[in-house]
Order: C-alpha cells, then structure tokens, then sequence
C-alpha cells in the first residue's frame, strides 16, 4: 500500500501505515476506507487520506502519475453525521459512520469505516460534538 503525503513540495512528508489515524486536539489526520458506488448496484471500499479541521472534513485518493480524487465537506447547518455501528465480519472488527448533507433538494452520504477502533469513535465523538445542539 502507499504512504500518505499532505505536500510533495516540501520536505515535511508524513508516512502513515494502514489504518493509522493521529488526533491533535480537534485536528486530526490519517488513513480510512470510503464506500463507493458504481451505477447504483455495485459497492466497494476504497482506502484514502484525510484531514479533519474544526470546520471541514477533507479526504482524497493519492496515486502514483495520476490526478488526485479530492474531496471536502464542510460543517454547516446543512450537513449531519449518522450512529457509529460496530461491525464484525468475517473475524474483522470495524466501525462505520454516515456524514450527509442536503443541498438543492438532494442527498449525498458519504460512508466511512476503519479497523482502528479506538482512534475512529475519537474521530466519530469529534465530529458528532459539532452537531449537538
């Protein structure tokens, strides 16, 4: 599997493994799975990086000599976040959540897993503190 860079320009590259995810206060960075779909029928995990802020999720897949899919929701009144569920298939553990949003009478959901159990409901607990009311 490939590393996680945030700038190739500079010499401050950051190298994750699998599944590593690190938290800085509010902040925090590392490697998840998307669910993704194809012609409404088809689904897979697809592994990319992210960057959590106070006010946005951002997360993009890195190749190799290739464009980069990027991605970023920002945190509004528009947007939701769905329960944290452990799941447990085929002796994996992982949990998963839903971050929504509404615009224009459409709904997107974004589907996010991770095998890093404890650093994923930290995440999870983070993002769903800025929906409380």
């Amino acid at each position: 599997m490939e590393n996680m860079t945030f700038n190739k320009n500079t010499p401050s590259i950051i190298y994750l493994k699998d599944d590593e995810i690190f938290t800085y206060g509010n902040t925090a960075y590392g490697l998840i799975y998307l669910k993704t779909t194809k012609k409404k029928f088809w689904s897979k995990w697809s592994r990319r990086c992210f960057f959590l802020t106070n006010k946005s999720i951002s997360f993009w897949k890195q190749r190799k000599n290739r464009r980069e899919k990027f991605k970023k929701i920002f945190f509004s009144s528009i947007t939701g976040v769905s329960g944290l569920e452990n799941v447990v298939d085929f002796d994996n553990n992982y949990l998963t959540f839903d971050i929504f949003y509404n615009k224009n009478y459409k709904r997107k959901k974004y589907t996010f897993k991770s095998y890093n159990i404890d650093m994923f409901s930290y995440i999870y607990q983070i993002i769903d503190r800025k929906y409380e009311k």
